[in-house]
């Protein structure tokens, strides 16, 4: 399970990022929706709550800058993923 959330990490990550440069919102929400289940599946909360944060935004179409809870859960995504590696190296 560990393995194929990274796997899909690993590919919605430039997706994001894309989506977050050109200004997308529709594009950042379902990389946002798609990761908020997938993290809470694995037990990763905190990122699902950035993924709920952001997705939420958009949805209701909020003025709010988006720059920040999207920073918070691109910096959560990596602390989970790094963290996934840990559980998986070799011992």
């Amino acid at each position: 399970m560990l393995r194929a959330f990274e796997s899909s990490a690993l590919r919605l990550l430039p997706q994001l990022e894309a989506a977050r440069a050109s200004g997308d919102r529709a594009g950042v929400r379902h990389v946002a929706h798609t990761l908020k289940s997938s993290s809470a599946s694995i037990g990763a909360l905190a990122l699902s709550q950035h993924c709920a944060k952001v997705e939420g935004l958009i949805r209701e179409n909020s003025s709010e800058d988006l720059q920040a809870p999207l920073s918070a859960l691109v910096a959560e995504l990596d602390a989970v993923r790094a963290a996934i590696r840990t559980m998986l190296e070799p011992r």
